[in-house]
């Protein structure tokens, strides 16, 4: 008896385990995933991050562009604190009529100038008279538009320009349009060499 009891027992210690099949799904002992799975898991989430980082990056730059982009249309560079010349075309070539004024639009089509001047030639061939537009025979409003089509080319005038100081005296005295009959002109006088 004492060896059948042995032998029932021996029998049962001796007998190879029975391997256990377990589905993918099961996280194995102590609930931890296979290796496998898990770095698989780990590189979807790293790359999940990293992927949501530059898009954020991304459209931080994005944002800071439109934020400091500067306009490099040819508007752009009218500086608004002082006065500009615009050279007309006339015949087909340039310097045919120079007007002196604020640019306010300008654009692909046309150029719109307020508190326009212009030079009349005087008496002597070195001498001329600004005058406003508004002094010309037919009395036009203070405003012009121009044809981009008929501009050589236009300019920012210095604050020093003898021109703009001419404009200033003008406002500031309250002058009267020059006419060409006059042989002394009530405007102040630019010559050219």
């Amino acid at each position: 008896m004492y060896i059948a009891n042995q032998d029932s027992r021996s029998q049962a210690n001796n007998q190879p385990a029975q391997p256990t099949f377990v589905d993918q799904g099961h996280q194995g002992v102590h609930g931890r995933m296979p290796k496998q799975k898990r770095f698989k898991q780990m590189g979807t989430n790293y790359l999940s991050v990293t992927l949501v980082f530059l898009i954020g990056i991304l459209i931080a730059l994005v944002v800071v562009a439109l934020f400091f982009y500067k306009s490099t249309s040819e508007g752009s560079y009218v500086d608004t604190s002082t006065y500009q010349s615009v050279d007309i075309n006339v015949a087909g070539q340039s310097g045919g009529q120079i007007y002196f004024g604020q640019i306010k639009t300008l654009n692909p089509n046309y150029i719109i100038m307020d508190n326009v001047f212009y030079l009349q030639a005087g008496t002597n061939s070195n001498n001329f008279t600004l005058n406003s537009l508004t002094c010309a025979l037919y009395t036009p409003l203070n405003q012009i538009v121009i044809e981009r089509s008929q501009v050589a080319f236009w300019e920012n005038l210095s604050t020093k320009s003898q021109i703009v100081t001419d404009i200033t005296k003008w406002h500031t005295d309250k002058l009267q349009c020059a006419k060409p009959t006059d042989s002394t002109p009530s405007t102040s006088s630019s010559t050219t060499k």
